[in-house]
């Protein structure tokens, strides 16, 4: 996990930039917030607990979002984005791909794709970035990985940049087919993989 958001942060901060102008900072500020919150209580849990129960929370959560009714209004307020974040936070210290959280949310309370996709990747910019300080300061060691995370942000700026001139030419209504469609194959892959780590 700790590897994971070194490699996760490189892609989602290059995206950030790439679309600052649609970032949406009256929610940003919000999660950031909360996330501090939700790392420094899950921090020193994440050695002790199993991931697979979160994972499973995560993966129902995110196709709940996809498949049924609305988010109530109250989920996508600054107040929301805070209980987000704290949330999301303390679970990806334990469970690590917490995207599928934060999407739906992230979708409902933005009015197009570019909004959507710059913040998003700035909320997961921020929560990876505390992570990393997180896991450092409970001792994990970066620098044996330096060459594997190196290799894998190169490619991920590469993907990124491609992602990007892929969103400037496709149709709104695309991109919610899309989203939906990557967002509930993610949330069926956490429940799989948790249901076969419960084993």
């Amino acid at each position: 996990m700790p590897v994971h958001a070194v490699i996760q942060i490189g892609s989602n901060l290059f995206r950030a930039l790439l679309l600052r102008e649609d970032v949406r900072f009256d929610r940003f500020q919000p999660f950031a917030a909360g996330s501090l919150v939700g790392v420094a209580v899950g921090g020193p849990l994440a050695m002790a607990l199993p991931a697979f129960g979160l994972e499973a929370i995560i993966g129902a959560f995110a196709l709940y979002c996809v498949w049924g009714p609305p988010l109530p209004a109250r989920s996508t307020s600054r107040g929301g984005f805070a209980t987000l974040g704290l949330a999301a936070s303390f679970a990806t210290m334990f469970a690590g791909a917490t995207g599928p959280l934060v999407a739906p949310v992230v979708r409902a309370s933005c009015p197009d794709r570019k909004s959507t996709v710059a913040t998003h990747a700035a909320l997961m910019t921020w929560q990876h970035g505390v992570k990393i300080v997180a896991f450092g300061l409970l001792g994990f060691a970066y620098v044996p990985y330096l060459p594997l995370v190196g290799a894998m942000l190169v490619f991920g700026l590469l993907g990124t940049w491609c992602g990007r001139l892929l969103l400037d030419r496709m149709p709104e209504r695309g991109f919610r087919v899309v989203f939906d469609g990557v967002l509930t194959l993610l949330a069926l892959r956490l429940l799989f993989e948790a249901a076969r780590q419960a084993r």
